[in-house]
């Protein structure tokens, strides 16, 4: 590790590390009922990510980003049973924490002072989250980013930066299946994401 850190080291391998904190906007698509009714449902929440930089040039470099997402939201609703016409709460459970993973090519047009930049790479993802409810979740995933970002250099060694990315997912995050338990059929829906944007801010450190 120490003769490969010394080598990275003498070709200038690695160029920065990066910490980033901001939000996603996002929308889930749950088609539910057999195809009967779909809907989508847009929302919000957190993003971090650490991004490393490597192979940097004037106009271009590579960085790796490893981040985690929210996406979706929960909610709730009142509803009477058919059969036993007592009241229960539903819920509509449309929630997943994402871990991703990209490796992005950065297109550089630097300036004087604040250097802008376009990106865009493969992807992969992993729903951790739990959700016992759908026996059909597919935990990995993977997909496409793109997106762009600002950067500013201070004299030295550390810089601020904004960055947006959109997500493509490849895959739906649920399959739809079907599940019999005591002569009655329970559908579980086929649920996707259809958009999903990083927005963040950071700082980060030059070696």
């Amino acid at each position: 590790m120490l003769l490969l850190s010394s080598v990275f080291t003498q070709a200038q391998f690695i160029h920065s590390i990066e910490f980033n904190n901001g939000f996603t906007i996002n929308s889930v698509v749950n088609k539910s009922f057999q195809y009967l009714n779909t809907y989508e449902k847009y929302s919000n929440g957190l993003a971090s990510a650490i991004n490393l930089k490597y192979l940097n040039h004037n106009f271009w470099n590579l960085s790796s980003q490893l981040s985690y997402m929210e996406i979706g939201q929960k909610t709730e609703q009142e509803g009477i049973d058919a059969i036993t016409h007592i009241q229960h709460t539903y819920y509509d459970i449309l929630y997943f924490n994402l871990i991703s993973f990209n490796t992005l090519l950065e297109i550089k047009f630097p300036t004087k002072y604040i250097h802008a930049s376009l990106k865009f790479g493969p992807r992969i993802d992993y729903t951790y989250i739990g959700i016992s409810d759908f026996n059909q979740l597919n935990k990995y995933n993977y997909g496409f980013a793109l997106g762009g970002g600002l950067n500013y250099q201070f004299k030295g060694h550390f810089n601020l930066h904004a960055d947006y990315i959109y997500n493509w997912f490849a895959k739906e995050l649920i399959s739809e299946s079907y599940n019999t338990i005591e002569s009655h059929t329970i559908n579980n829906p086929a649920i996707s994401i259809k958009r999903n944007m990083s927005i963040m801010i950071g700082f980060g450190y030059k070696f």
